[in-house]
């Protein structure tokens, strides 16, 4: 019924006479994540948020978006970071420092995980020293990041989310990733393809 339909993350689109996007996401009894998205400079990117902006588009969601527009509310840019290397001598980086990427794919936290894992089963020893050990970390585990990174960026820049068509094997390669240093073993009722 329409109870449960509030209780369930949405993702609300619309494009004409303006591209603006809600993600809707109960967090709890009392709490809901709403995250208004709209093109650089247009009138949805103004701040304070604008209500009759917003509820021109989504009149459905007006009693949670005349909460929000009581905020004051901020205008963040997605941001894609890419380093030349990620480390330099016996120093590296990981997560949004050294792979920032736009949210479509849904997958720089965890990307930053997996990187994070890798790197710590790299450091646990060897004979070679610590500089070849990051070296060798980032050769082998880098390219599955950057891959990522540039099929977020395309899905961002293609807007793919909102035809809801964007799920494919190769979209879902760092979600399927069983990283260096995890077991191999699904999570019960999680089963991984190969």
């Amino acid at each position: 019924g329409p109870v449960e339909f509030w209780d369930n993350v949405s993702d609300f689109w619309n494009f004409q006479p303006r591209v603006q996007r809600i993600l809707y996401v109960p967090a709890n009894d009392n709490d809901l994540y709403l995250g208004l998205m709209a093109p650089h400079g247009s009138e949805g990117s103004i701040v304070p948020i604008k209500f009759e902006v917003w509820i021109d588009m989504f009149p459905f969601l007006e009693p949670v978006l005349r909460e929000a527009t009581k905020a004051q509310g901020r205008y963040d840019r997605y941001e894609t970071t890419v380093l030349n290397a990620w480390t330099k001598g016996r120093v590296a980086l990981i997560g949004d420092a050294a792979h920032a990427m736009t949210p479509s794919l849904a997958q720089g936290a965890a990307c930053a995980m997996m990187n994070a894992l890798s790197l710590s089963v790299y450091m646990e020893g060897g004979a070679e020293t610590v500089e070849s050990r990051l070296q060798e970390w980032e050769r082998k585990e880098r390219p599955l990041t950057d891959r990522t990174q540039q099929r977020s960026a395309k899905l961002t820049a293609e807007r793919a989310l909102s035809k809801g068509d964007w799920v494919n094997d190769v979209d879902m390669e760092t979600m399927r990733h069983i990283p260096t240093g995890a077991s191999a073993d699904p999570l019960p009722g999680f089963p991984r393809r190969r």
